[in-house]
């Protein structure tokens, strides 16, 4: 796996970096990977490589803590140390900030051919999906794990297929969360919504405790079989490499 780290902007002293994971073939459809709360770390990257090997140019930018420095990674049992320091760069209203740029950096690199998608866990979906219906983000399609809360109040700017992952036992989740989006998407027949009973949330990162690995193969298999119908050319570039 071919991988570097991008440069995207920078802010005084402060430079916004991102992790680039290129397919086989070097080329292919766009993903910005938007993760969660605790950066960019070991799991994140592995994701990347992941999708990267289904033939997907893939960019996870470390969004979340580069004001405060570069590389910065919490551990998945230091949640509230994880809020605080959100809170102390500006919140998720910074972060939300900063995604535009990312966005821009994935769509102009010259290894990006053909459509361009968002792929989020956790607040990075939440993050994603938020920025596609207030049209700040213009993804062709999106991917959608274990967001805690949507912005489906304005599900009606929803223009491009989504697929979302909900796990059934979301200890950070909005109460009754997957039904609420069946609801706000029911007339759309590009969204799909997948239920996992007794599953927790994180479950499709490897180094969660609540990770379920046969779960979690089967969420990335359905984001694969999606991803293969909406940008066919990733599901050819894997093939030919």
């Amino acid at each position: 796996m071919t991988t570097r780290t991008l440069t995207i902007k920078s802010d005084g002293d402060k430079t916004l970096t991102g992790y680039l994971s290129l397919p086989p073939s070097g080329r292919g459809p766009g993903l910005l990977l938007l993760q969660e709360i605790y950066g960019t770390n070991v799991d994140i990257r592995g994701l990347a490589d992941l999708y990267a090997s289904r033939g997907y140019v893939v960019l996870a930018p470390d969004v979340f803590f580069w004001r405060r420095a570069t590389d910065t990674v919490f551990a998945y049992a230091d949640r509230a140390i994880a809020v605080q320091a959100l809170a102390e760069i500006g919140g998720g209203d910074q972060v939300a900030d900063d995604i535009p740029a990312t966005w821009a950096a994935l769509k102009e690199l010259p290894e990006v051919e053909g459509p361009v998608g968002i792929l989020g866990f956790g607040f990075g979906a939440i993050l994603g999906f938020a920025g596609t219906v207030g049209g700040v983000l213009d993804p062709d399609f999106g991917v959608a794990y274990f967001p805690a809360r949507l912005a489906l109040d304005r599900a009606s700017g929803v223009s491009q297929p989504w697929v979302f992952h909900f796990p059934e036992n979301d200890a950070v989740a909005e109460e009754r969360l997957f039904a609420k989006t069946v609801n706000a998407l029911k007339d759309r027949e590009d969204a799909e919504i997948h239920f996992y009973p007794e599953i927790g949330h994180g479950f499709a990162i490897a180094g969660r405790p609540e990770f379920d690995a046969r779960e979690a193969e089967r969420a990335h298999a359905r984001s694969f079989a999606f991803l293969d119908r909406v940008a066919p050319a990733a599901a050819r570039e894997a093939l030919a490499a």
